[in-house]
């Protein structure tokens, strides 16, 4: 489990626990992650929910950015994950 957490930080070049989720966005460097932590988007969900003029606020960024910015994350793969613990296990089945 951590050389898979190890390799999934090297390979967003961020550590697990960042806040500066928004680095891993292309037009993103460390100036403007900065101003969205402090603006307290931490994460892709808050970005997304974002209005796009206001991330253009935040980043000191002119019309279209911020819709580009909201446009990237949107289309980033979301996955969801449900368990269910069964009461019987069996040979097949657990």
């Amino acid at each position: 489990l951590n050389s898979l957490i190890l390799a999934k930080c090297f390979r967003c070049r961020l550590w697990e626990n960042s806040l500066h989720v928004s680095k891993q966005l292309e037009k993103i460097g460390i100036t403007l992650s900065n101003a969205m932590v402090n603006a307290g988007l931490t994460s892709f969900k808050k970005i997304e929910e974002s209005d796009a003029r206001e991330l253009e606020l935040i980043l000191n960024r002119h019309p279209p950015f911020g819709t580009q910015i909201k446009e990237t994350v949107m289309y980033l793969p979301k996955y969801e994950l449900e368990v269910e613990q069964i009461a019987r296990y069996s040979d097949t089945m657990a």
